[in-house]
């Protein structure tokens, strides 16, 4: 359901009253769908351990190599403009996860995000230590420049 708001609320994003709004790319309405719980299945607990395990090891990563990602987040949607209002903008750790799950696909099956530690990503990372390796691994899209960031973990 399409929602707007009154008094100079533009958008609104987040849970409110047993719904669930998102911004709209121009931001001057809201989407809202029921909240659900979602069933509980093994697969929604792998991902769920895997997406906080991601959470600490982004947590470690210094300050330079966060800034570059924020770069490339920025770069990426300045090249490549919203396709409709409903096409969302990834943030910069939003990116980092895309790259280290296409990293888990590519190195091994067996290479496991619930339980790698920051240690780990260190030293078997090498394709996933900066933003303009991620990007010559074909783990996220390329953009122009992105060969200028090159900070690591």
């Amino acid at each position: 359901m399409k929602v707007k708001f009154q008094y100079g609320i533009g958008s609104f994003s987040g849970t409110r009253d047993n719904g669930v709004f998102y911004m709209s790319k121009d931001q001057t309405f809201s989407i809202q769908r029921k909240w659900v719980l979602p069933r509980a299945t093994a697969q929604n607990t792998m991902i769920g351990n895997t997406a906080k395990n991601l959470a600490i090891i982004w947590q470690l990563c210094n300050a330079a190599y966060k800034a570059d990602w924020k770069t490339y987040a920025q770069r990426y949607y300045s090249q490549n403009p919203a396709q409709g209002i409903y096409d969302p903008n990834r943030s910069a750790y939003a990116w980092w996860t895309k790259a280290m799950w296409a990293w888990a696909k590519d190195e091994d099956p067996d290479l496991d995000l619930a339980s790698i530690t920051f240690e780990d990503v260190e030293t078997l990372g090498s394709h996933v230590a900066s933003v303009s390796a991620c990007a010559n691994n074909n783990f996220i899209p390329n953009v122009d420049g992105v060969d200028e960031l090159t900070n690591t973990l």
